[in-house]
């Protein structure tokens, strides 16, 4: 079992998408601390931008197990917030990756 995250940044490096999907499976419901760590993360970057008024965002969150939201459009002053984000998200879930490779998985693509 494992957790999929795909982010999406621009060409600059702001944080365009994100999506994550499936159980980390690591220990069980309740006291996996690799599903802590990710949701933890991803849900500290959706609540910042969600309370940044200029940034417009479409979520879902359809089933546990399964969050993606995407930057609709934002301001040019939240350019370098967006940069910290994708930085955030890419530090954070990359080093969980690095730690427990067989229950989190990042991908990352540039458009």
């Amino acid at each position: 079992s494992v957790i999929q995250v795909r982010i999406v940044r621009s060409k600059n490096g702001m944080l365009r998408s994100c999506e994550a999907e499936g159980h980390a499976g690591f220990a069980p419901k309740g006291l996996d601390i690799v599903c802590a760590a990710v949701s933890s993360i991803l849900r500290t970057v959706l609540a910042l931008l969600e309370k940044t008024p200029t940034v417009r965002l479409l979520v879902n969150t359809p089933e546990p197990g399964k969050l993606f939201f995407c930057v609709q459009d934002n301001d040019k002053a939240d350019n370098a917030l967006l940069i910290h984000c994708g930085d955030f998200l890419q530090q954070g879930l990359g080093l969980l990756q690095d730690e427990y490779p067989e229950h989190v998985s990042l991908k990352e693509k540039t458009e």
